[in-house]
């Protein structure tokens, strides 16, 4: 057993250290005070005047000082400053259940492109398929797009098959695939169903910005950058979304891997699909060209099988 010696120089010790430890606080402290005292005064000696002044005042109330502590506790007790009230990563959930079917569907998708002289724009309909099909621990869905007008393009396909895409068209004798950069630059193709943005993709929170939608109102939204969890041919290198706090997300911006933006989608409309609100008309601008895409006509159909092969597109009769 220890000795009353060793316990007297144990005690000791511990009162040594509790009280290094106040003194180290206590410095922390008086330093903080220090800088906060420092920037009262500075603002003071270099106060600008009339309506910039007010809008520094209101965003630096406390002083530039005291934010270092003050982001030091919050991020202590596990509290991010720009996401104590906002649960982003439930957002990111409502994403997929707004975005990907919950089941086989047709619907019909128009777009309209703007032009760039002063003729009536053109119009392009397409009827759109989609298929799930469940295995290996994930779901996969396919997509399939018959043009039906304008008359020069009727009957065009485009199939969209995980990661691979295929075109057909009905002078040629099979289908071609096509890399998916040369997709996504055009306009028409601004989203997959298979990008399920919990599971493929790093998510991050990059705070909160009041945004006019595409609806023509203004609404706070949180921005969240999405990048692929694994290399991926078809996603861009990033994705930027603008999420309000029901779920709904009112603008996207695809950036590459140099972090050039190349497409950027604003939602304009939104209504009542299978049980939930979804997104069914937007404004996409890609380069040089601009388009608003809409759906209508959405219902609940299984497709055949074979139509969602490439060695198929070619047989089929919709």
């Amino acid at each position: 057993m220890p000795c009353a010696r060793d316990r007297k120089r144990r005690d000791k010790m511990q009162k040594k250290n509790l009280m290094d430890e106040k003194t180290i606080l206590n410095s922390a402290i008086e330093k903080w005070s220090a800088c906060l005292a420092a920037d009262c005064h500075r603002a003071r000696s270099v106060r600008p005047a009339g309506a910039e002044w007010e809008m520094r005042r209101s965003r630096y109330s406390y002083g530039p000082g005291f934010a270092v502590p003050l982001m030091a506790l919050l991020f202590l007790f596990g509290i991010s400053p720009l996401f104590a009230d906002t649960d982003w990563r439930g957002l990111v959930a409502r994403l997929d259940q707004i975005r990907i079917p919950g089941r086989d569907t047709i619907s019909t998708m128009e777009i309209r492109h703007a032009p760039k002289t002063s003729q009536p724009p053109e119009i392009s309909t397409f009827k759109i398929y989609t298929r799930i099909a469940e295995g290996h621990g994930r779901r996969k869905i396919s997509a399939l797009m018959i043009c039906t007008s304008p008359p020069k393009d009727s009957g065009k396909r485009i199939l969209f098959e995980d990661e691979a895409c295929w075109f057909f068209d009905p002078h040629a004798k099979r289908p071609v695939r096509i890399s998916a950069a040369q997709m996504w630059s055009q306009p028409m193709a601004f989203d997959s169903p298979n990008w399920q943005l919990a599971k493929d993709f790093l998510a991050t929170p990059s705070g909160r910005e009041v945004i006019l939608c595409g609806d023509g109102e203004t609404r706070q939204c949180t921005v969240i950058d999405f990048v692929p969890a694994t290399k991926s041919a078809s996603a861009p290198a990033r994705m930027r979304y603008w999420v309000d706090d029901n779920g709904r997300y009112w603008r996207i911006e695809h950036f590459t891997a140099s972090g050039r933006l190349f497409k950027t989608i604003d939602n304009i409309r939104y209504e009542t699909v299978q049980g939930a609100k979804r997104a069914v008309g937007m404004r996409i601008r890609a380069g040089s060209e601009t388009a608003e895409a809409s759906f209508s006509n959405t219902q609940a159909r299984t497709s055949p099988r074979e139509w969602f092969e490439p060695e198929g597109l070619p047989l089929i009769q919709p």
